[in-house]
């Protein structure tokens, strides 16, 4: 369990060192999440990334309601801080990043309404880190597809990803499969583009010769990914 010490944070005082579930604990213990609220966003410019990211579990958790603006601004603030490449060092890593999209994504927030948060930061901390689990990589891309990102505002690395899901092939299952094409379609990818990670036309080979292992669901997801894109290809 990471920790952080106070003696770091400006304007805490003597205030005890801040667990990696605190707020999520404090819900649990019957608190109110408008209180665990007022003192996430009374400090959240000290704030560790960890912290957001149990907060935003909280609020998840407890179905919050949207953030007032003011409150969105810090939060983004201190995101673009604790994320920008050169100040980060490194400890960032992707499943604290996946969280902060995820909730976002939840709460029904769209890329117009993100325009403080520096998308490209988060989605260097995906560029950068190695040896990702399948489960990482499928959940990354669909919190960054729920929110309406397209290709040209992600900037993923597409050689780093192509990698990434060779690398995982063998560990993804048929439904995260599914679930990559319908990210890359919904990132607005063509299937026939040159700058389609190759690793997606061994993902839809792979999921073709399983139809027959799909549900209806599945099937239909399938199919409206590939119809997606070869509709975007069409279009250029």
């Amino acid at each position: 369990m990471r920790s952080i010490k106070t003696s770091n944070i400006k304007g805490v005082g003597n205030s005890p060192i801040i667990s990696l579930n605190h707020y999520h604990n404090q819900l649990l213990e019957f608190k109110e999440f408008s209180q665990i609220k007022e003192e996430f966003f009374n400090r959240v410019g000290y704030s560790e990334i960890y912290e957001i990211a149990d907060f935003l579990r909280t609020a998840k958790t407890a179905n919050a309601s949207r953030f007032s603006e003011e409150n969105l601004i810090k939060l983004f603030t201190r995101i673009n801080e604790l994320t920008d490449p050169v100040r980060s060092g490194g400890n960032v890593v992707v499943e604290e990043v996946k969280t902060i999209l995820d909730v976002l994504g939840s709460l029904k927030y769209k890329k117009y309404q993100l325009q403080e948060l520096r998308i490209g930061n988060l989605v260097g901390v995906f560029n950068r880190q190695e040896n990702l689990g399948s489960r990482s990589i499928s959940r990354f891309l669909k919190s960054c597809s729920s929110l309406s990102y397209d290709k040209n505002e992600l900037e993923i690395d597409g050689e780093k990803l192509n990698g990434k899901v060779n690398l995982q092939f063998a560990n993804f299952s048929l439904d995260e499969k599914i679930g990559l094409l319908n990210s890359m379609a919904r990132f607005e990818y063509g299937f026939g583009e040159e700058e389609l990670p190759p690793a997606f036309r061994r993902v839809s080979q792979d999921v073709l010769e399983r139809i027959s292992d799909c549900s209806a669901d599945q099937v239909s997801s399938y199919l409206s990914s590939m119809t997606r894109m070869n509709l975007t290809e069409e279009r250029r």
